[in-house]
């Protein structure tokens, strides 16, 4: 049985904690796993989100909301609806879950775009 303790529990958890993080203009870094990419551009992954977040973070405050969440074992593919002032979209996103709680392992904020 998989008892975690942290405040990453679930992807939904984790969502909100990077709503938080971003609007509180804290890294979000921790909340990625190790190798974890970012897709700010369509079909341009990159390793270091913080560049993304950062051009992001002069336009407003940040919404999200999971629309959809699927879980298999210790993966997630997380659907999910955000907002940055003017900027929206759809968001197709994989985490992971570790002892720590769960990480983004993909950000892809323009989800099948």
């Amino acid at each position: 049985m998989w008892v975690m303790t942290t405040s990453h529990d679930t992807p939904h958890d984790l969502v909100a904690r990077f709503v938080d993080v971003f609007n509180s203009g804290g890294s979000v870094a921790p909340l990625y796993e190790e190798g974890g990419v970012v897709v700010p551009v369509p079909g341009h992954a990159v390793g270091d989100p913080m560049p993304a977040v950062e051009r992001l973070r002069g336009l407003g405050a940040m919404t999200a909301r999971v629309r959809r969440c699927y879980v298999v074992g210790d993966l997630a593919l997380v659907v999910v609806d955000w907002a940055v002032g003017e900027l929206s979209g759809t968001a197709a996103d994989v985490l992971r879950r570790r002892e720590a709680g769960w990480r983004y392992v993909i950000d892809n904020p323009h989800g099948v775009a």
